[in-house]
């Protein structure tokens, strides 16, 4: 763990009552409705800015976040930062059905990696825990280095009886252009030919598309399936879910 007292903390949070409809969400993460993300990196200010959010499950009737800043430096591992002000649990309004947290951090160093561990607690009206989660955001990479993170994947009626065509998002959320970025994508474990984005500019999203039998069960899609491009966290370069609805 780290020292850091020269970090600078500011914050913003949401609640909302009513019924909220949450299948963006649970279709994200199927076990619990709660998600990290990272709303903003700031290269030049040496900032970044995570989102907690998370909805009401059966039982809830208050819901807390807190957040935990880990820092990775090139070539090492994440390791916690310890900055007092992220010690706090963020407590939601009695009886709301969606609640989130804004949390940015400022006085990052420049050429190290930054992502949010953010935990999620579900309380009952008697004060019981019902459910907590813990989730890790997307990496904020200060001065250099290479992120894909894959965002999704769609599906559409395929050319012929029995197939199915596949759109895999990947998005560069490093600080640096990338060529021939290759994926994979495996339906019901089966892999099918790789694809290729032939470049991928810093902060834009590419598309490949496959063509393969209809998914039964679940796709796995794999940005650099091969490991030739040295990234600031590997973590994010997979994603593996149901069957997506056929469009």
């Amino acid at each position: 763990m780290r020292m850091r007292a020269k970090l600078i903390l500011s914050a913003a949070l949401f609640g909302v009552a009513g019924l909220v409809t949450s299948g963006a969400v649970m279709a994200l993460t199927p076990d619990l409705p709660a998600k990290a993300k990272l709303v903003k990196c700031d290269v030049s200010g040496s900032a970044a800015t995570y989102r907690g959010a998370l909805s009401a499950i059966a039982g809830t009737d208050q819901m807390w976040v807190r957040f935990t800043l880990q820092e990775r430096a090139a070539g090492g591992r994440f390791e916690r930062v310890d900055a007092p002000g992220l010690t706090t649990w963020r407590k939601s309004r009695r009886g709301v059905e969606r609640f989130g947290y804004n949390q940015t951090v400022k006085g990052l160093e420049k050429g190290r990696a930054y992502r949010a561990l953010v935990k999620f607690r579900w309380y009952a009206a008697d004060g019981d825990l019902v459910r907590s989660v813990e989730r890790r955001s997307p990496v904020c990479s200060l001065g250099g280095g290479a992120n894909l993170t894959v965002e999704r994947v769609r599906a559409q009626k395929g050319p012929a009886p029995g197939t199915s065509t596949y759109t895999a998002s990947v998005e560069n959320q490093g600080s640096t252009d990338l060529e021939r970025v290759v994926v994979s994508l495996a339906v019901d474990g089966a892999e099918l030919e790789a694809g290729e984005i032939l470049l991928l500019r810093r902060g834009e999203t590419g598309e490949v598309r496959f063509t393969g039998p209809i998914c039964q069960t679940s796709v796995r899609a794999v940005a650099d399936p091969r490991d030739a491009i040295a990234e600031v966290d590997e973590g994010d370069n997979v994603i593996q879910s149901s069957c997506p609805p056929t469009g």
